[in-house]
């Protein structure tokens, strides 16, 4: 019924955009996301609600499960100049960002990314327990490629990655 929505002349601009974002929901919930991003891209061009907020967000998290990671980050980006009085999507687009760097093996910025939803995202307890667990990944994912072996005489040594 959406899309006949979408279709119809009768159909004001608002329903029609209501229309997109649940169509594109559709889309998105069964992994067709080549149809869901041109319809959250209606719904994000054509609003400036809280829809539009979840579709902006919601398009960088597509690109990301399609591995398109410069897309991706790119949406973020607009996601989080766009939805501004949407701090919860703001939040989920810091937190896919991290999930970004961690791809790119780019641990400091994951890190500061997670910070960044921990020191200023703190009224949400979804986001926080989310963000705290990111953290604890970066955390594990650091101390694996740390170059430095725990000291066992007490002075720290610097492993040699050529195994000599």
């Amino acid at each position: 019924y959406a899309q006949k929505v979408v279709n119809s002349a009768l159909a004001s601009a608002d329903e029609k955009t209501a229309a997109n974002f649940y169509l594109a929901k559709t889309h998105y919930k069964n992994n067709a996301f080549d149809l869901a991003i041109p319809a959250f891209q209606r719904v994000a061009a054509s609003s400036s609600n809280s829809q539009a907020a979840e579709s902006r967000y919601l398009i960088a998290e597509a690109y990301f499960k399609q591995g398109r990671m410069e897309a991706a980050e790119k949406q973020c980006e607009e996601t989080n100049e766009k939805s501004g009085n949407y701090p919860f999507w703001v939040a989920k687009s810091l937190i896919l960002m991290s999930d970004i760097y961690v791809s790119r093996e780019d641990l400091l910025n994951a890190r500061a990314a997670i910070e960044a939803v921990l020191e200023n995202f703190k009224d949400d307890a979804s986001i926080t327990e989310i963000a705290s667990a990111k953290l604890k990944q970066i955390e594990k994912l650091e101390a694996e490629s740390n170059r430095i072996k725990p000291p066992s005489n007490g002075l720290l040594e610097l492993q040699n990655p050529g195994g000599n």
